[in-house]
């Protein structure tokens, strides 16, 4: 069965409050046609021997009014609420790794504290983890931090969210460093990782 979304369902909502208030002015003409007393508008009470600012006032402020102005900002709205973007950082903490005890490094991105040393030496100068665009990758230590932990999670985006509560970095980053790592980091595949 199909759900309405909230947005969907606040449309509709309003949609039957404009309905309604429409029927009620509908009603209203028709008993001062036939000359049954109904509650004065607030144009007739702010403006009773003018008639043209009382339409006027009418026509800003009467509850159909409001009404159809919350219409068009829910209709001209995407979202009801706004969306906080989530919490980043350019980069992060990498001494926040690096103070973990060595078994908890070593299961954080598979290889020791000294592996991921020597590692780090042998692709720090290559170009694949370099940009020169505009917008720069991370330093090469928060690259490989990254991708190894990411790689020793599975490689897929079940862990992305636990690396950035964990590593401070946005979630977005966790997963832009993670894949342009697997996809470029196809040259390596003559380095083999070894456990000092």
């Amino acid at each position: 069965m199909h759900k309405n979304s909230e947005r969907q369902q606040i449309l509709r909502d309003i949609f039957m409050i404009l309905a309604f208030l429409h029927q009620q002015e509908t009603d209203d003409l028709i008993d001062s046609t036939l000359g049954i007393p109904t509650v004065p508008s607030l144009g007739k009470i702010l403006a009773p021997t003018n008639p043209g600012r009382a339409f006027v006032l009418d026509f800003l402020f009467d509850d159909q009014a409001m009404i159809s102005d919350v219409f068009d900002l829910v209709l001209r709205n995407r979202y009801l609420n706004d969306r906080s973007p989530g919490r980043t950082r350019e980069e992060f903490d990498l001494a926040q790794l690096f103070n973990m005890r060595d078994e908890d490094f070593k299961q954080a991105v598979r290889t020791t504290k000294s592996g991921f040393m020597w590692l780090l030496g042998l692709i720090t100068l290559n170009p694949v983890f370099h940009s020169a665009s505009f917008r720069p990758q991370l330093p090469v230590p928060h690259q490989l931090a990254l991708t190894l932990e990411r790689l020793g999670s599975n490689g897929n985006g079940a862990s992305v969210g636990r690396f950035s509560r964990n590593l401070g970095v946005g979630r977005g980053t966790v997963i832009k460093e993670g894949d342009l790592q697997c996809h470029e980091g196809r040259g390596f595949h003559e380095l083999r990782v070894v456990d000092c």
